[in-house]
């Protein structure tokens, strides 16, 4: 048997068993959609799987670094607790972000910086990276909090030593990620710009849902990118 924890678009996150599916076997690929046939558990617990029919193969992708955002993407979502009447929102945003992904063949972890700030949005913690946290004006951002939250000049200026500086590609980045598609082919990036936005958007997460994110793909990501 296989106990797997599944993304749905009727019920969020939930855990399946596949009773027998080793000897029968199939397999459940973590990058396929699949049509469930599922028994809801009389008590709180696990589904038990009855059918699953292959819809979209979401495995198959351009470069291994494209694949390992796709993979973090996955386990971003595995994280929340998503209410039943919100799945169908995650699902489709989860679906339009491996499908999108199969069409790029490098950067694929600015998408996965663009899903976070989608994530946060639909979350209610929405991430404002055009304003800084602390005197609310659009102002350019050069710094950010120990939580995630972005400062800009004057309010870094005015308390030495309390925040970090960004560097300016990791700022450039940020002003740039809601329509991040249309750069992906003209950003260099380094090592330290990825582990920089990835610490960013971490605390952010850690900060809002009071709870560590850990993402196993995302130490993998970023091997892909050189050391600056």
């Amino acid at each position: 048997s296989l106990i797997c924890k599944v993304l749905t678009e009727q019920h969020g996150n939930i855990s399946i068993i596949a009773k027998g599916i080793r000897k029968q076997k199939q397999i459940l690929s973590r990058l396929w959609e699949y049509e469930l046939n599922l028994s809801e558990p009389k008590e709180e617990g696990l589904y038990l799987l009855k059918e699953a029919r292959e819809q979209r193969d979401f495995s198959s992708y351009p470069s291994s670094e494209t694949w390992a955002a796709a993979e973090c993407g996955i386990e971003l979502l595995s994280n929340l607790l998503i209410p039943a009447s919100e799945a169908e929102e995650y699902y489709a945003l989860l679906c339009n972000y491996l499908g999108y992904l199969q069409g790029v063949s490098k950067n694929a972890i600015l998408l996965l910086w663009r899903l976070f700030l989608r994530v946060f949005q639909m979350n209610g913690i929405r991430m404002e990276i055009k304003l800084c946290s602390q005197c609310h004006c659009d102002k350019a951002i050069v710094g950010c909090t120990r939580s995630g939250e972005l400062i800009c000049m004057e309010c870094y200026q005015a308390a030495p030593g309390t925040y970090l500086q960004l560097n300016p590609l990791s700022t450039r980045i940020l002003d740039l990620l809601p329509e991040i598609g249309k750069h992906l082919n003209v950003l260099s990036l380094n090592r330290q710009v990825v582990n920089e936005l990835n610490d960013l958007f971490r605390d952010y997460y850690q900060f809002h849902h009071k709870q560590k994110l850990r993402l196993k793909s995302l130490s993998v990501l970023s091997q892909y990118y050189p050391k600056a």
